[in-house]
């Protein structure tokens, strides 16, 4: 996911980002894993606190838990919001689709080889062994990070224990 925007800034097409607040309407704002705006969309739709209206894309990184919300409630909103593209990946499945707005729903874009290529982001091929590659690395790293904070958070408990002692 991180190559999109490498492709997207290489190619001049907009700016690609991570976990940013999107408010799609007064009663929806999400916060997607992933998100492009064309530079047209960019310069009118931000604010320091969020992104105000549609992006051209959203990626969603779907699990047990999100699964279904990813499939029908985001699908649907994201649709009705008019997002050109929404992309869904799978780590249980180890699967990824791009699916394109057409007459208003999605339609997923034809695979090959478990590769899938955007419209949006003209070129851009999101690869299925490559992403879940990504993932991993991702995941070890967070999972590191979460044990060093678990230390601190024993350390720090310990200590004011010991302080609290006469």
């Amino acid at each position: 996911m991180y190559r999109a925007g490498v492709f997207a800034e290489a190619h001049n097409l907009g700016i690609v980002l991570s976990y940013v607040g999107v408010m799609l309407s007064i009663h929806d704002i999400v916060v997607p894993d992933l998100v492009f705006y064309t530079h047209e969309q960019w310069s009118s739709q931000h604010n320091d606190e969020y992104c105000e209206g549609s992006p051209a894309m959203i990626g969603e990184v779907m699990s047990e838990v999100t699964r279904r919300r990813d499939l029908v409630r985001k699908r649907a909103l994201y649709a009705r919001s008019g997002i050109a593209e929404y992309w869904l990946l799978d780590p249980d499945l180890k699967s990824v689709a791009i699916e394109e707005l057409v007459d208003g729903g999605y339609r997923p874009r034809a695979k090959k080889n478990g590769r899938v290529t955007s419209r949006v982001l003209d070129g851009f091929v999101l690869d299925a062994d490559e992403v879940f590659r990504q993932l991993r690395k991702l995941e070890a790293i967070w999972t590191e990070q979460e044990r060093k904070v678990a230390k601190r958070a024993t350390s720090a408990k310990k200590e004011a224990a010991s302080a609290e002692r006469p």
